[in-house]
């Protein structure tokens, strides 16, 4: 449940109280912090033009603190519609606003029990400059039990794939690019993004993000229908990576028994030089981070967005909306770009809680999610339009 508290002391809870968030500032009551609201006992202390939000749940511990959107500063503004980009629409008509009725859905309580067992596959994306992911492991927990017993694998992802911006065919040897060459490798099942193998059988030959060495995983015996949690490593690839913690996958069963879904994994190139370009400079040692993309529920991203966490972080970033070479804008404080990218760096390790909100026609929420963050990792949290709040 997403309630913003109005007033301040408006939440109020019953039983004994509870030990404050990693990370939280000690309330020394109403009205005794200067140009900040007080959201009651326990509850986070917001500061500025924050407004406390309410998860639901008796006590205040993961209750959140966000910035109001403003509304867009043109029609349509708030949605990535550029040609041919992610998870962005070419087709939207100009002034379309993002379409959050309804979709953003409460789930409270443990996870329904799932009726079918699918064969995950997809490739490990990087995020930040490096070369390959040949090697990592994807492992799979449940969104509930992320310290307990995996729900699937380890797999070492080995196999290599073209990346989906590489040029879909071209002979062996011949330019995929201007200045790229390519090597035609084995074109196995379900090997890319494309419905065609045939389409995914090229290499790229050099060093850079855009000549990256992708690597296919496949993990079979996945629960599909209940929301789960990719664990991915570095384990034998050959850059430096972080873990990467990647939240809200969901899986299908569309009759064929397998569903793909492409897991992400962050170059430590990205974990020293992101934070470079904000005010915190870097993640203290044993801290964290929490970014991922806020979309509408047709999984297009939206602008304008802003989001909070129940442990206040280092600095909350929004980015350029410059797609292919994403990076933080210090002078963006108002929410996040065309893009939809955002990130909370240098925030303690713990259960924390994430809610974010978009302006459509005024203020709604735009789904919220309890994650963990782990010391020294990255957990991936990309909101489209579901809410997910574990059982007491």
């Amino acid at each position: 449940m997403h309630t913003r508290v109005a007033g301040l002391g408006a939440l109020a809870f019953a039983g004994a109280l509870l030990t404050g968030c990693p990370g939280a500032k000690t309330d020394a009551g109403p009205g005794t912090d200067a140009a900040e609201t007080d959201a009651g006992p326990m509850g986070p202390v917001c500061q500025g033009a924050e407004v406390p939000v309410d998860d639901g749940r008796p006590s205040a511990e993961f209750d959140t603190c966000v910035r109001p959107p403003a509304a867009p500063p043109a029609p349509g503004a708030e949605l990535c519609n550029v040609s041919g980009e992610d998870f962005c629409d070419d087709t939207l008509a100009a002034g379309t606003p993002p379409r959050l009725d309804g979709c953003v859905l409460e789930t409270s309580g443990p996870p329904p029990v799932p009726e079918v067992l699918v064969l995950m596959h997809g490739i490990v994306d990087l995020f930040g400059e490096g070369n390959d992911t040949l090697g990592t492991s994807v492992t799979i927990y449940a969104v509930d039990d992320v310290n307990g017993a995996a729900l699937a694998g380890p797999v070492v992802a080995s196999t290599p794939c073209t990346a989906a911006e590489d040029p879909e065919a071209a002979p062996s040897g011949a330019e995929c690019a201007p200045g790229v060459w390519c090597l035609a490798i084995p074109a196995g099942p379900f090997c890319g993004e494309a419905e065609d193998p045939a389409m995914n059988s090229l290499v790229p030959v050099g060093t850079g993000p855009e000549n990256s060495f992708l690597a296919y995983f496949e993990i079979p015996a996945v629960p599909a229908g209940v929301p789960l949690v990719a664990k991915n490593e570095q384990n034998l690839a050959a850059d430096p990576l972080v873990d990467t913690y990647q939240y809200d996958v969901f899986l299908s069963d569309g009759g064929s028994g397998e569903d793909e879904q492409n897991v992400d994994i962050i170059t430590f190139a990205a974990w020293l030089s992101i934070p470079a370009t904000t005010s915190v400079t870097m993640i203290s040692p044993g801290n964290g981070v929490i970014a991922g993309t806020i979309h509408d529920c047709d999984d297009i991203r939206i602008g304008n967005a802003t989001i909070g966490f129940s442990s206040r972080p280092g600095v909350i970033a929004y980015f350029n909306g410059v797609f292919g070479d994403p990076t933080p804008d210090p002078s963006r404080t108002l929410g996040t770009n065309i893009d939809g990218i955002y990130a909370a760096l240098d925030i303690a390790p713990g259960v924390v809680r994430a809610e974010a909100e978009a302006y459509v026609g005024g203020v709604v929420s735009a789904g919220g999610y309890d994650v963990q963050v782990f010391p020294d990792s990255v957990t991936l949290l990309t909101l489209r339009g579901r809410s997910y709040t574990p059982a007491p």
